[in-house]
């Protein structure tokens, strides 16, 4: 990659590689668009191997977890999504990044929903962000106090 190889040195280098994932999953999480997924794992997979004292190891380990969950939701593998919901709760409860993490699951599962191009909807596309709701609110039921409403959510916490 010729970014990789003129700017080896730069300080900012590990950062613009993980926009550049970013900007990859982006469009996955938005369109569904499996293939994107794989491009972006594959950047944070090497940021993780790479520049692992780097603080965007960790923020790509989130978003490979992410990800993971996301293209589970697009290819309607909702067992699975229940065992990945679930390691991440046995693993990662108590990170800072958990709250948000399950805000961005339910918002993906809505996003499906609102989606669908055939109605009327089977019954899972509404018990399955349900039931992963229910389990994370009954194991952590001052989730969201405990962390405050998630970034760029628009939730006003005086309401």
């Amino acid at each position: 990659m010729k970014l990789l190889t003129d700017f080896s040195g730069h300080p900012d280098l590990v950062g613009a590689i993980y926009e550049i994932a970013c900007q990859w999953d982006d469009v996955a999480a938005k369109n569904g668009l499996i293939e994107n997924y794989e491009i972006a794992n594959k950047i944070y997979h090497d940021i993780i191997q790479k520049y692992p004292q780097s603080g965007f190891a960790e923020q790509s380990q989130w978003r490979l977890q992410k990800n993971l969950i996301f293209s589970y939701i697009d290819e309607g593998k909702d067992n699975e999504v229940e065992k990945a919901v679930d390691e991440l709760i046995a693993n990662y409860s108590t990170d800072p990044m958990f709250g948000y993490m399950i805000v961005w699951i339910e918002e993906k599962y809505y996003y499906k929903i609102f989606g669908a191009e055939t109605y009327p909807l089977e019954e899972s596309y509404f018990k399955n962000p349900i039931k992963i709701w229910e389990k994370v609110t009954e194991k952590f039921p001052t989730l969201f106090s405990k962390w405050g409403p998630p970034m760029g959510s628009g939730w006003n916490s005086e309401i």
